[in-house]
């Protein structure tokens, strides 16, 4: 699934060959199944490489033992990008570093689907505003 949204063959081969590879990859799979746009899976699989490779540098090879380091891991991407960045810019980018490297657990470790079930109403706001019909 890499191979549609990664158009050169050395970007596909370094996610794959990354020990976290073939769950990136269910993880796209998963994502485009959702329908998930393009821009969002550039922005996630390039987190998730790195997290690899910070849980690699870690000594740590087994995807159940990486969880323990989500928290670490965000405080080194926020330390190599802080620079001149406003406060509120870090707590934009812990949420968006941490709520990827989450998900992913979510769907590709834990394998639970919290996908919303609910359908829409026919009418919104029908039934609060008499007369709208």
């Amino acid at each position: 699934m890499l191979e549609r949204f990664f158009v050169k063959p050395q970007t596909v081969d370094r996610i794959m060959d990354c020990w976290l590879g073939p769950q990136i990859d269910e993880y796209v799979t998963a994502l485009c199944d959702r329908g998930y746009a393009p821009r969002s899976i550039y922005r996630r699989v390039p987190v998730l490489t790195k997290f690899a490779a910070f849980t690699a540098a870690h000594n740590v090879d087994q995807i159940k033992r990486t969880e323990v380091l989500i928290e670490p891991f965000i405080d080194d991407w926020l330390f190599t990008r802080r620079g001149d960045r406003s406060a509120e810019a870090c707590r934009r980018d812990r949420n968006f570093v941490g709520g990827v490297v989450r998900h992913f657990f979510s769907q590709v470790v834990s394998k639970s689907d919290n996908t919303s079930h609910r359908t829409a109403w026919p009418i919104p706001f029908a039934t609060q505003v008499v007369g709208i019909l």
